[in-house]
């Protein structure tokens, strides 16, 4: 498995967009809840906010993505999602970790995130900790609110 990693390509925000709805409905979200994600979930690489943005490619094609916004003292780790067919290679840890890195590069004492339910464990296991819960106005879940202190 050849991975590169690379800035996304400014034509690229509706296919990644697809690569976040494709990494949310393997958890088992139905047909019209990722419908009425949709639009909350879409990627925007004009964001004035936008400090990093990473695709991970995987022999060729994308297969996982991550957006950092704000930055120094805090990151918001806004996305990092991985296609169905790459979760479980380490192409999470290693955007996750690379978002660790980029964070400190610029000054940040912590990277903060809203996680799905399903991948809390994931950002558990690399060292954040839960402080909280934010529910979604567009769907009602709750997502885990987390912070890694760097």
């Amino acid at each position: 498995m050849t991975v590169t990693l690379r800035s996304p390509r400014p034509d690229e925000a509706d296919e990644l967009t697809e690569l976040i709805l494709r990494s949310k409905a393997h958890w088992g979200y139905d047909q019209d809840f990722i419908d009425l994600i949709r639009a909350d979930m879409a990627v925007d690489l004009d964001s004035p906010r936008l400090r990093l943005a990473t695709v991970a490619e995987v022999d060729g094609r994308p297969a996982a993505m991550m957006l950092l916004l704000d930055g120094p003292p805090s990151l918001l780790l806004d996305s990092l999602f991985v296609e169905p067919w790459a979760i479980g290679t380490g192409l999470g840890t290693m955007l996750f970790r690379l978002a660790v890195d980029h964070a400190r590069m610029i000054g940040c004492t912590e990277i903060r995130l809203a996680s799905d339910p399903h991948a809390e464990g994931f950002y558990l296991r690399l060292g954040a900790v839960r402080v909280g819960e934010n529910i979604s106005p567009t769907t009602g879940v709750a997502h885990p609110r987390l912070i890694l202190a760097l």
